[in-house]
């Protein structure tokens, strides 16, 4: 039995497929050799392209999808276009709140920074301060006692210790309370001022000349007061769309 011979059927290529597929061949023939002349970027076509190779299949399957891929590069470009502008407006939309959280986070900054030059200034008086002892009995002047009968001396003298006494009896736990309160501010103080310390080193790593220190970096200092637009939209992640 002797098969006939049937060419490959493809877009640029015309074949014997009868009457029904003349015209099919005929269009994909003019259509897939001879181009759509429409000016379509690279990557509209490879957007139709790709859409058009998830579209139909079957026999008419070729016409199908040539008239679809016709169809997006007819419109692709004003797609892309629209998706470009909405791009955009994402993107200004996304610096523009870069903008707002800079503000906002300048004057927490300063605040921030007023407050910890606060706590510095409080500690440094703090640590200083020395304990004022009770005012205590007057000296017993042996001079004056001299003049003196000796019973008058010794009940002076008894008077004195007993005053003496009960002067260092009180002063004890006095001086105690305060170093105790004393401490307590100091810690507390302290505590604040490293509070605030962490915390702005904390969103700003490179603010500080160093690690345990507080003394600011005046460039840094300067570029996050700034809130440059154009230094915003640098630091965000990837570039606008064009």
């Amino acid at each position: 039995m002797i098969v006939p011979f049937r060419p490959p059927v493809g877009p640029c290529r015309l074949s014997r497929l009868g009457g029904g597929l003349l015209l099919l061949a005929l269009m994909l023939s003019l259509g897939g050799c001879a181009g759509l002349g429409l000016s379509v970027s690279p990557q509209g076509r490879e957007r139709c392209r790709s859409k058009v190779a998830e579209g139909a299949t079957g026999l008419m399957a070729p016409l199908q999808n040539w008239r679809a891929q016709r169809r997006c590069l007819a419109g692709i470009e004003a797609v892309l276009a629209t998706e470009r502008a909405a791009l955009r407006r994402l993107w200004q939309q996304r610096l523009d709140q870069a903008v707002r959280q800079c503000q906002a986070e300048r004057q927490r900054l300063l605040a921030e920074l007023s407050q910890l030059r606060q706590e510095e200034l409080e500690l440094s008086v703090l640590r200083p301060e020395g304990y004022v002892p009770a005012k205590g009995p007057p000296v017993y002047d042996e001079a004056m006692e001299a003049r003196y009968t000796q019973t008058d001396r010794d009940l002076d003298r008894q008077r004195y210790d007993w005053e003496l006494a009960a002067w260092s009896e009180r002063e004890v736990p006095r001086r105690l309370a305060w170093e105790a309160e004393h401490g307590a501010r100091l810690a507390r103080a302290q505590a604040r001022l490293d509070r605030l310390a962490t915390s702005l080193r904390r969103r700003h790593p490179d603010l500080f000349l160093t690690t345990t220190g507080i003394e600011v970096r005046e460039p840094v200092l300067e570029r996050l007061q700034r809130c440059d637009r154009s230094e915003l939209a640098a630091a965000l992640p990837g570039q606008p769309p064009r």
